[in-house]
Parts: structure tokens; sequence; C-alpha cells
């Protein structure tokens, strides 16, 4: 979380350089959600425990900026069909380990209240 403060982003074909740029960036976008995903719930209050699929919110984002950087950096090597088919690989991939970090936090869950 704390990186996301350093890190040079590309706002509709422009750079944001400066710290204070960037960190005005991600306060605006994803900050709130980043830290209530990331807060020790079971301490406070076990009831909480589901807000941190809130990170969830990102994934699509992140699938976009892959599939950009994917594309980029291999269109000479591979043709746009198979680029699609490991995109789609990855995509699936992805959601599978989502779906089943999904199943571990309920199973916890049910494991806590019990």
């Amino acid at each position: 979380m704390i990186s996301n403060f350093f890190i040079i982003k590309k706002v509709e074909h422009e750079e944001l350089k400066t710290l204070k740029q960037i960190a005005m960036y991600y306060i605006k976008g994803a900050f709130l959600t980043d830290l209530i995903s990331i807060m020790p719930y079971g301490e406070f209050n076990k009831n909480l425990l589901p807000l941190r699929f809130l990170k969830l919110l990102n994934f699509k984002q992140n699938e976009n900026k892959f599939e950009q950087f994917f594309t980029e950096y291999t269109y000479h090597i591979l043709h746009y069909t198979q680029i699609k088919k490991v995109l789609n690989f990855t995509f699936i991939f992805s959601l599978m380990t989502v779906i089943a970090q999904i199943f571990a936090c309920c199973w916890v869950m049910i494991g806590i209240r019990e």
C-alpha cells in the first residue's frame, strides 16, 4: 500500500511524476478501499471480516493494466489470437484463485464462529 504513493502512473496520456501528484491521485482513487481491506478486523469485530473483499473492486482495473502491458510487450512475438488465448487463460486462472480465496475466507469465518 505504501509503494502506491511512489509508483509513477499514466493518467489520460499524462505521467504523474511528482510525489504530490502521485499521492493525490492515489488518495482520490484506491486509497480508501486499500486501507479498509488491510485493517485487522479479526482483532476488533469478526463480523467486519467481509470488508476485506473491497480489494476485489480493483480487480477489473488491474486486469486491464495487465492486458495492456502483456499486449505491448508480446505483440511482436505472438499473433493477436494467441495473445487473447494467453490473456483468457490468465483471467480464468486469476478468477479461480479469487474464488478459492473467497471460499477459504468463508471457511475460516465458519470455523471462527463455531
